[in-house]
């Protein structure tokens, strides 16, 4: 992995930002990897966890609205969606706010909603 900084374009025919502070990371493989097992897992579920969320919108907007599904598919999944992206990209710190707002979100939609 190397950083580029501003005056330097780490991919040819793209033309460079102007910000002196601008800095871009580029891997050598290019993109993410799904290399392993572990990463394919996270990955996987955080793509399974988008596809609850727009799936619970769907249900809402078709006359489904259970409490408990509101809560559950529009609401705690995008907390999982991102934790489970930190887990892949080893990001521990998107790990740990994920966490808190599976708590909080889920929560204060729950109060809000119940009446």
């Amino acid at each position: 992995m190397r950083v580029y900084m501003s005056g330097e374009n780490p991919q040819p025919g793209l033309r460079s930002g102007s910000n002196p502070a601008h800095t871009s990371v580029h891997h050598a493989g290019g993109g993410y990897s799904l290399a392993t097992s572990r990463e394919a897992v996270f990955f996987t579920v955080a793509l399974l966890a988008l596809l609850a969320y727009y799936i619970g919108w769907a249900l809402y907007f078709t006359r489904h609205q259970n409490l408990v599904l509101i809560v559950v598919l529009p609401c705690a999944v995008v907390p999982v969606f991102y934790g489970f992206i930190g887990l892949w990209r080893e990001n521990y710190v998107l790990v740990v706010l994920a966490a808190a707002f599976l708590i909080v979100h889920p929560l204060h939609v729950w109060l809000n909603l119940r009446g």
